[in-house]
């Protein structure tokens, strides 16, 4: 055998200095990982927000599940709101979607015109709700007006019908839930930062 290869076989016969990657306390979620999260995180010099994802997205699988998968899910939504202001979700666009499976209606002339007269008497059937709520109880005039679970359920599949409309109403016009939801809050934020959100007018 060469010097060299006596060497290499010499060497080869050492085992490896462990390092801190190789230990973990509680579990070993990370250690069994290929390439750590912190190893990925501290390469890339990722900041606070980046790494959390990594980390919880990395190890879901094998410590808490869901969990996990919605930490990770709330550190992008901190990120995009302090990276990039308020944050655009498609939630309203899942439920658009599911809400167009039940979508059937006769054409009045326009598919826009039955959904949006739908959103006007359910609009009706929410501020009924309340105008029996003052009607049948001393709820105006109690000191610390207080909403029963009852009146909280059917206020909820009253707003639910609302919402329903809304979204309806949206499609027909080829806009998504999400935008006219974002818009919404743009132009409130836009009012209030301009001091504007009393007095009238759509622009102000």
């Amino acid at each position: 055998m060469s010097e060299e290869e006596v060497f290499y076989h010499s060497r080869a016969k050492v085992p490896a200095e462990q390092t801190s990657l190789d230990t973990q306390v509680g579990g070993d979620h990370y250690k069994s990982m290929a390439i750590q999260p912190i190893e990925f995180i501290q390469k890339n010099q990722l900041p606070y927000c980046e790494a959390a994802v990594i980390k919880y997205v990395c190890r879901h699988r094998r410590k808490n599940g869901r969990q996990d998968v919605e930490k990770a899910i709330h550190f992008l939504e901190m990120l995009l709101e302090m990276e990039y202001g308020y944050h655009e979700t498609n939630d309203f666009d899942v439920y658009q979607a599911l809400a167009e499976e039940t979508a059937i209606y006769p054409t009045l002339g326009h598919t826009i015109v039955y959904p949006a007269l739908g959103l006007n008497g359910e609009a009706g059937e929410v501020a009924e709700k309340v105008k029996k709520l003052c009607r049948d109880s001393d709820w105006l005039t109690s000191p610390v007006p207080h909403l029963s679970a009852q009146f909280k359920e059917s206020l909820k599949k009253e707003l639910g019908d609302v919402l329903w409309y809304v979204s309806e109403v949206a499609r027909q016009a080829g806009l998504t839930l999400s935008e006219v939801a974002n818009t919404n809050i743009e132009k409130l934020s836009k009012r209030k930062q301009n001091g504007t959100i009393g007095g009238s007018g759509d622009d102000r």
